[in-house]
């Protein structure tokens, strides 16, 4: 930590914070798509606890909104639509709202894959 700590005192620090935050998100995503493949004991699926309604409120505060413009992840506890009018008249669509949790939802399939992974090398070493 003390490299952190020694280029977050420079002029720099915003963009390590910010990758630091992006980073942190993506680990979330990944180690939820490990859970989803490796079970969680209860036999219900990652997708539906997390990532699905993750889909369902960004599609939400997007047709509410009007507008996609509201913050890019981490997002806050709850998705703010922008005050001024002055965003982008995109047209809210099915690929709109997929841009807009490619993200999440490929660290969530990367970890499903990594998840697979100890299964297939333990089966493939029992043999």
């Amino acid at each position: 930590m003390p490299i952190l700590q020694v280029v977050t005192s420079c002029e720099v620090s915003s963009y390590v914070q910010t990758f630091e935050k992006k980073f942190l998100w993506c680990a979330y995503w990944v180690g939820l798509g490990v859970l989803s493949s490796v079970g969680l004991g209860t036999g219900l699926h990652t997708f539906l606890l997390y990532l699905g309604p993750h889909i369902a409120a960004v599609t939400l505060a997007a047709y509410e909104c009007e507008s996609l413009d509201f913050p890019e992840p981490p997002y806050p506890d709850e998705i703010i639509c922008p005050d001024d009018d002055s965003g982008t008249t995109l047209e809210i669509s099915i690929l709109a709202i997929m841009s807009k949790v490619r993200l999440e939802a490929f660290m969530w399939g990367a970890g499903t894959a990594l998840g697979e992974l100890p299964p297939y090398f333990m089966a493939k070493a029992g043999n």
